[in-house]
């Protein structure tokens, strides 16, 4: 739960999870293991296995080899909760300033916070940069301005 009582995990993300889960249990005995990721590195071959096996170490919290439901599903979470969170610091970050409207911020807004924060930056950079990024728009939403924020 977020602190304004959304919930992050609706019963259509929990099936989803669950779906995905099943598809990645290939051996179907209930745990994601190195052999089960290996269809990841057949297609994805850029991927290699030691890569794959250290992203499972990564997330596997009682260190068996191996990922559970509950813990697949607490990796889900923590990432849902994580994109929330960016998305709410990258609204803030606007809601101070004027220009915004409707999930929109206007072309000089930004120009203007970004002069604010490279104090060297002049208007005129700042507009080339803007255009360069968002071309011809005098209004960005804000989402696009999320996407920008890794």
């Amino acid at each position: 739960m977020t602190k304004d009582g959304e919930r992050l995990l609706t019963h259509h993300k929990i099936q989803h999870m669950q779906n995905a889960f099943s598809l990645l249990d290939r051996n179907k005995d209930g745990k994601i293991d190195l052999k089960d990721l290996d269809i990841i590195s057949d297609v994805f071959k850029g991927v290699k296995r030691d890569q794959l096996q250290e992203a499972l170490r990564t997330v596997d919290l009682d260190e068996d080899d191996n990922l559970d439901m509950f813990e697949f599903q607490a990796i889900i979470a923590k990432t849902y909760e994580t994109e929330y969170e960016r998305k709410q610091e990258v609204a803030s970050l606007f809601s101070f300033l004027q220009g915004v409207h409707n999930s929109q911020v206007s072309l000089e807004t930004l120009v203007s916070m970004i002069c604010k924060i490279e104090s060297e930056m002049t208007k005129k950079q700042a507009e080339d940069l803007v255009q360069s990024v968002f071309p011809g728009k005098q209004t960005i939403p804000i989402d696009e301005i999320y996407e920008l924020f890794p």
